[in-house]
């Protein structure tokens, strides 16, 4: 698929993902996804409380790529998680484009975040 038509799809998505009354997707994540070390993009979608532990926990929706229609949704702490400084645009157009467009950098070194 020419990355054209992968920009347009992703572009697209985002687009209706990001209506301001969809609200769909917070943030960008990296979460380490299969073993330490490996990170994969997570959307935040939402929040919920943890009244055991007094805590909040995290709704982070991981796409399949290059279809991030469907994935896995998963409950994490934020202590999980990493920020890569990504908009949901850029993080998308890596999603769809099979890691060929967008982003090129990191917010901050992975090697000094925490470990799942």
């Amino acid at each position: 698929m020419p990355c054209d038509t992968l920009y347009q799809i992703g572009k697209q998505l985002v687009s209706t993902l990001s209506l301001p009354e969809k609200n769909v997707f917070k943030s960008v994540v990296l979460v380490n996804y299969f073993r330490p070390e490996v990170w994969t993009i997570g959307f935040i979608t939402g929040t919920l409380w943890d009244e055991k532990n007094n805590e909040k926990l995290l709704k982070v929706f991981i796409p399949t790529v290059p279809n991030p229609t469907s994935g896995v949704l998963v409950i994490l702490k934020d202590s999980q998680t990493f920020n890569p400084g990504w908009s949901v645009e850029k993080a998308m157009k890596m999603v769809v484009s099979d890691g060929t467009m967008e982003p090129k950098k990191l917010a901050s070194s992975l090697q000094k975040e925490r470990q799942i």
